[in-house]
């Protein structure tokens, strides 16, 4: 007997699913993209709660090479910001009120009347010049990630795993390799599997609201790999979990709304709002911002889902988080009720009236800058989300969509003000508006009306977008160009003093990325800075009244000089001149908190504390991606191919799902 064809549309629409999810954890763990401040904190704590079962990262900031074996590295633990090392105490400062550097126990120390003597007998170092991150917070004696647990926690079911085996077979974890491995390893099974998670969703959501198959399966595509949730899914950061788990949370209470009154779902209804309630309040605990989002999520709940103690329900799913965000804050800072920002470095505090040390006034400026700027553009780098746009007013034209088209706009908004009014709205190093990819999946869902509108528009759009995302996923999401002093070119315009104008004087992508990618090297950006270099030393000589014949010697002796520097692969001055290869270029260590600190240029190690999986066979080679591009392409072709199966099948682009009204067939 032939099945229905609707029976057979489902069957290949669970399988689309199944295809849909290997194909994009496949490409999201291909890559591990190296160290750097943000997940080396993170991966600290990691360790220090699977290792030693407690929160302070103390024993995992410092690492020094083993004199007389390299492969493996000698922890330097930390004992009221204090640590000793060849017979000598070292005391770790940070940067006070003013910009001078302070001990950062001093407000710990006790006074026993020759502790002044004590003290400036020590050796005071910069926490930054020898710490792993600079990403920290400081209370009480010992040192903490300065950002909330959420991404932590997720990560250390899979590391205790990966721990558990190695302890078995003997593996020193502070191995180099052990070390760089294992923060993959955590990484894509943490924030990887959720976000791979997250596209499946995505896809249903969509496939929710119009009943298109393909439409959908293209738009999750669009979302998955010309976003920048495609490189941020390689990372051990928090805002993937944090998309996620919103996406998650919002789909759980829409189908509840969507279910009929007699559908054999209903007794699932109340585990599904505890569960909505759950991935919120998840959110919350992995970045405190959220929380006005959790109060968005829980009015929708009361507008849109009609049943009884649903708030209640929702509720006691937030609540899980709550409490073992409570219960965290309690073991660190002795009371429930603070945020780990509270404590941290003031590196990252404003001086004045900022609320929290961190929020200043909205600033337009900045507003142009993360939308379309070629510094940290949305927009610029991923134009595909400009369907987004045209989705949300689709959701408002429809009475059934209204709520919805609320919801999005409200959590779009609220990030965007989040970004504008935040000091370090730039993210640090990268190519993209990081700080609002929670936001990704409210403005790329809506995607999919564009799909079915303007097919062959959105996907060129797509194309472009996908190409942008996987240039900067392939060589290096951690660009350090416009930002730091690796990335600053002198006499250009900041980010701190003149956003707007610095954003449109620095091009990450056609400075860095592409460059690295076609020729080995990021010559743009190498040659920005030797002229911003020499134009401070012109200035330097003209101040000394340095006459105009010999100022011109000394300016082209000192151009041949970098230029000669750049050509030996010399990390001094320019770091990003000693980057070796096409791909996976950053050579930051999981273990170090600025290049080079551990291991030297050129070294084995340096080479491969970013990889992609394929490197195991094709070292430093473009050869290398061969694998993940037969791979998933293989995978893609055939979901693609099923979704054409069902269209056909069904004899139209699109039917109706969940009560939905059809929308227009795919042009």
């Amino acid at each position: 007997m032939t099945p229905a064809p609707h029976l057979k549309a489902k069957t290949l629409e669970k399988q689309i699913q199944r295809l849909l999810f290997a194909a994009v954890f496949i490409a999201f763990a291909y890559f591990h993209q190296g160290g750097g401040w943000n997940q080396n904190g993170r991966f600290a704590m990691v360790r220090t709660m699977v290792e030693e079962g407690r929160f302070s990262i103390d024993s995992y900031l410092i690492y020094r090479p083993n004199s007389t074996e390299d492969e493996i590295l000698t922890r330097l633990p930390l004992n009221n910001a204090e640590y000793q090392f060849n017979g000598k105490t070292y005391v770790l400062t940070w940067p006070d009120s003013k910009g001078r550097p302070v001990p950062i126990n001093q407000d710990t120390r006790e006074d026993t009347g020759s502790g002044i003597n004590t003290l400036n007998e020590r050796r005071h170092v910069d926490l930054t010049q020898v710490s792993a991150t600079g990403d920290i917070a400081y209370f009480n004696g010992h040192f903490y990630p300065n950002k909330a647990p959420g991404t932590s926690f997720l990560a250390v079911p899979a590391y205790s795993a990966i721990h558990f085996v190695e302890k078995l077979l003997g593996i020193n974890p502070d191995d180099w390799r052990t070390l760089t491995l294992n923060a993959w390893l955590a990484s894509l099974l943490s924030v990887g599997l959720l976000s791979a998670l997250g596209v499946v969703i995505f896809y249903r959501l969509a496939l929710a609201w119009t009943g298109c198959v393909l439409p959908s399966l293209l738009s999750a595509l669009a979302f998955a790999f010309g976003t920048m949730f495609f490189p941020y899914a390689t990372m051990l950061y928090e805002h993937n979990i944090i998309a996620a788990t919103l996406l998650c949370s919002f789909y759980l209470l829409y189908r509840v709304k969507s279910m009929d009154t007699d559908a054999p779902e209903q007794d699932k209804s109340r585990q599904w709002i505890i569960l909505s309630g759950f991935c919120a309040g998840y959110a919350a605990i992995t970045n405190y911002i959220v929380a006005p989002v959790v109060i968005m999520l829980a009015a929708y709940l009361i507008r849109t889902v009609k049943k009884k103690n649903s708030l209640f329900l929702f509720g006691l799913g937030v609540l899980v988080p709550l409490l073992m965000i409570c219960v965290y804050n309690l073991a660190c800072f002795d009371t429930p009720f603070t945020t780990n920002y509270r404590h941290q470095n003031p590196l990252f505090n404003s001086d004045g009236h900022a609320v929290l040390n961190v929020f200043v006034l909205p600033q337009l400026q900045v507003l142009v800058s993360v939308l379309i700027s070629p510094f940290r553009g949305l927009f610029f780098t991923a134009p595909v989300l400009v369907l987004g746009i045209f989705g949300i007013r689709e959701l408002f034209k429809d009475e059934k969509f209204k709520s919805e088209a609320w919801l999005f706009s409200c959590v779009i908004c609220f990030f965007l003000l989040f970004i504008i009014s935040f000091n370090g709205w730039q993210g640090g190093w990268g190519t993209t508006p990081r700080y609002l990819i929670p936001a990704l999946p409210f403005l790329a869902v809506p995607m999919v009306f564009g799909f079915i509108r303007y097919f062959k528009i959105a996907c060129t759009l797509a194309i472009v977008s996908v190409f942008i995302m996987s240039v900067t996923t392939i060589v290096d999401p951690q660009s350090t160009v416009g930002n730091g002093n690796a990335g600053t070119v002198p006499g250009r315009p900041n980010w701190f003093d003149r956003p707007l104008a610095a954003s449109f004087s620095y091009n990450p992508l056609t400075e860095y990325e592409l460059p690295i990618l076609l020729t080995g090297s990021p010559g743009p950006a190498l040659q920005s800075l030797v002229s911003g270099h020499l134009l401070e030393y012109d200035k330097f000589l003209a101040a000394k009244a340095t006459p105009a014949d010999v100022r011109q010697r000394k300016n082209d002796e000192m151009r041949a000089k970098l230029n000669s520097s750049i050509t030996r692969g010399d990390a001094n001055p320019f770091p990003m001149a000693s980057f070796d290869g096409r791909i996976s270029v950053n050579t930051m260590g999981i273990y170090e908190g600025w290049f080079y600190r551990v291991f030297p240029p050129h070294s084995t190690q340096a080479k491969l504390n970013s990889f992609n999986v394929g490197e195991f066979f094709f070292l430093n080679s473009a050869f290398s991606l061969l694998p993940l591009l037969i791979c998933v392409g293989t995978l893609l072709t055939v979901a693609v191919q099923k979704a054409l199966k069902i269209q056909n099948t069904l004899e139209k682009g699109c039917r109706q799902v969940a009560g939905v009204p059809k929308t227009r067939k795919p042009q």
